[in-house]
């Protein structure tokens, strides 16, 4: 070979070398643009979906929710005039009908009565304005007293005096000016409302009462030591279903031993998917380690729906479901970065995926038959489609890119997004799981952290309690009251399901006018 074939063969070296360094180089450019174009979204755009509206789903934004929400030509709520003749919004209606109510009657004097004709006028029907009055919440002591008696015959005959004391109404905080029905309302506020313990404290300062905030965590913690028996009950009640779904977050716990205050600990969420009777339980621990979903679903057998994470995963007797809608929120991801490749492949995995959720709409309230053979018939095929997609697309896209991660997302969860095509009672998507975790996410944004290991544990048995009352419809104040009003019956292990949100003895009045 002449020296001048041996400087081209050298040159067409370096042109290879240079072409697959430039190929490697446009690659690490694109990943960089799409990681800044997310970190710019993650941190000014809006936190939900832009393509909602593309692809029919709805994400409330909570920041516009006025805007959203409102609409200038429904009734008004406040102020209604109402002609008792006439058809009203049923709604606002019953409302307005379901609240005490006092009635002022505007009249005519004798005088005004008079008409002009001379005659004396009569009335013919009435108008009637509706107006919504808030009573602001007040505090009244009750005093507890005793009277204690002696006998006169003995203090007479100077023998040993008898004395008996009038029996009291056992109280669920004893030495404490604690009562049922204000430790309800901290509750509340806390674990519904989201309201942290300053403000709470701040609010009932305004209002004459001088608590501070350590008096109300230790009223917190009395509290879920007496409704420990319900949080117990539902637990074993949970891990006796079939169907249940799970997720977690973290949170930080400043006074946990061996750990740094910075560090995170966990709050998890498993809940079943029965609409009659939804059980949630929430459960805190110092890591996020596979054990802990281990130890906690000991002894239960049946398919658990998570959103992917491994650590759900080789537990004995239980069978791990997908979430398509996961699975849709990545392609979503890729979508928004643009891009001829992102928008096109992206849109037809999101299309699909959202096919399958209005099978799922379509099927709501059918029998078990029926379900199974539409999910067979239909839903079967177009997961057959996805697949045959996401292994098509596999090897053509980068997979550090969003688009490439969307799509091994979906093919290492494969085997359990498809699990719902076994079972009519397994849900295509982890939302109970995702709806349920949403309070203690809202509410740790404004408390930000637990102090210690025990309010922790205080907050998953509230958090239990005040939760699965909501989902069972009930007034969630008044259901604490009844609860702890009853607290002599929690200490008996055979009468504890009665007083669970989900039991069938609860009373009619502690349930939500629906």
């Amino acid at each position: 070979m002449s020296e001048f074939d041996m400087i081209l063969k050298e040159k067409d070296n370096v042109i290879s070398i240079l072409k697959h360094e430039n190929e490697l180089l446009q690659r690490q450019i694109t990943l960089l643009k799409e990681h800044l174009t997310s970190s710019k979204k993650r941190e000014f755009g809006p936190k939900s979906e832009k393509v909602r509206n593309l692809f029919n789903f709805e994400d409330p934004d909570i920041f516009n929710e006025t805007e959203i929400v409102s609409d200038e030509t429904a009734p008004e709520l406040n102020i209604a005039k109402v002609f008792e003749s006439a058809k009203t919004n049923v709604k606002l209606k019953e409302t307005l009908e379901s609240f005490e109510s006092e009635e002022i009657v505007y009249e005519l004097t004798n005088d005004e009565l008079n008409c002009d004709c001379g005659h004396t006028m009569h009335e013919v029907s009435k108008e009637t304005v509706k107006e919504l009055k808030y009573i602001p919440e007040q505090f009244k002591v009750i005093r507890h007293r005793q009277k204690v008696y002696a006998c006169r015959g003995c203090e007479k005959n100077e023998l040993n005096t008898t004395f008996k004391k009038a029996k009291m109404n056992p109280r669920p905080f004893p030495n404490s000016v604690l009562s049922s029905s204000l430790a309800a309302k901290i509750v509340y506020d806390k674990f519904k409302m989201g309201l942290p313990l300053y403000r709470q404290a701040a609010h009932y300062y305004d209002k004459g009462a001088e608590f501070t905030r350590k008096n109300l965590g230790n009223w917190l913690l009395r509290t879920s030591d007496t409704l420990l028996p319900i949080y117990e009950k539902m637990k074993s009640s949970l891990i006796n279903e079939r169907y249940l779904h799970a997720d977690e977050t973290s949170f930080q716990v400043l006074k946990e031993p061996g750990k740094k205050a910075t560090s995170n600990s966990f709050m998890w969420v498993y809940l079943n998917n029965d609409d009659n009777k939804p059980n949630c339980i929430y459960q805190y621990t110092p890591t996020r380690q596979g054990d802990n979903p281990k130890t906690f679903l000991n002894g239960f057998k049946g398919y658990l729906t998570t959103d992917g994470y491994g650590g759900y995963n080789n537990i004995t007797g239980v069978i791990t479901t997908g979430c398509f809608f996961h699975a849709r929120k990545y392609f979503v991801e890729s979508y928004e970065l643009k891009g001829e490749t992102n928008m096109s492949v992206s849109k037809v995995f999101i299309e699909h995926i959202n096919e399958l959720f209005q099978i799922e709409n379509q099927i709501k309230g059918l029998s078990s038959e029926k379900r199974t053979e539409i999910r067979t018939n239909e839903s079967k095929k177009i997961t057959d489609s996805i697949y045959e997609k996401l292994i098509s697309y596999r090897d053509k896209v980068m997979p550090n890119s969003k688009l490439g991660k969307a799509i091994n997302y979906s093919l290492n969860q494969w085997s359990h997004l498809i699990k719902f095509l076994e079972d009519e009672r397994i849900e295509i998507s982890n939302n109970r799981a995702e709806r349920a975790i949403k309070p203690f996410v809202i509410g740790r944004k404004n408390w930000l952290f637990a102090n210690s290991v025990k309010g922790a544990k205080s907050s998953e048995v509230l958090y239990s309690i005040v939760e699965t009352a909501k989902l069972n419809k009930l007034d969630i104040y008044e259901y604490l009251v009844y609860v702890i009003d009853h607290f002599e019956d929690l200490k008996d292990e055979s009468k504890v399901y009665d007083y669970l949100p989900f039991s069938d003895k609860l009373p009619e009045k502690l349930k939500v006018r629906t």
